[in-house]
């Protein structure tokens, strides 16, 4: 066992002896994984060679919307999907809140790429209100953010820009 004491609450601690809720997104970087725990609003990291279980995301303040803050500060409440770029930034869909952030790996800063307001096609990611749940995230062969949205296709592209890849 790496994590998990069968108990349904997310703490620190070494992994064997730590609860972690419900674990929906699971992603490894290097040494490191990244366990997205819906059930405590969290993603965990996990150090693979000690299984020592940290907090990287989910801060006390339980509200969506805090952007350009520490990854301690931040809050997701439904981390359903993570996948970390060549780059190390780290992604994270919130199937609740339908938005996808970002960690920001030189600056260790949480930001939303992926939803907020009313626009869409051709226009800025982070001002797309998207009104379907988000479920697989992928990084694409040229850097770029691809999203699954209940059958819809998405990309986002180095300048921010959301295309359409396919469905409707």
């Amino acid at each position: 066992t790496i994590a998990g004491d069968g108990s349904t609450f997310a703490s620190e601690g070494y992994g064997p002896q730590v609860g972690i809720g419900q674990p929906k997104a699971i992603a490894i970087i290097d040494q490191t994984m990244l366990v997205g725990d819906s059930n405590a609003f969290r993603v965990l990291r996990i150090d693979l060679s000690s299984l020592m279980v940290t907090t990287l995301i989910g801060g006390p303040t339980r509200q969506s919307g805090i952007e350009n803050v520490p990854t301690a500060d931040a809050f997701v409440w439904d981390p359903a999907a993570i996948e970390v770029a060549g780059n190390g930034d780290v992604f994270i869909a919130d199937q609740f809140f339908k938005r996808v952030y970002r960690i920001d790996y030189a600056t260790q800063r949480f930001e939303t790429v992926v939803g907020a307001a009313a626009v869409g096609e051709g226009q800025l990611a982070t001002s797309f209100a998207n009104t379907r749940s988000i479920g697989k995230i992928d990084i694409g062969p040229t850097g770029n953010l691809v999203f699954e949205s209940e059958g819809i296709i998405r990309t986002v592209d180095e300048r921010g820009v959301l295309r359409t890849i396919a469905g409707t």
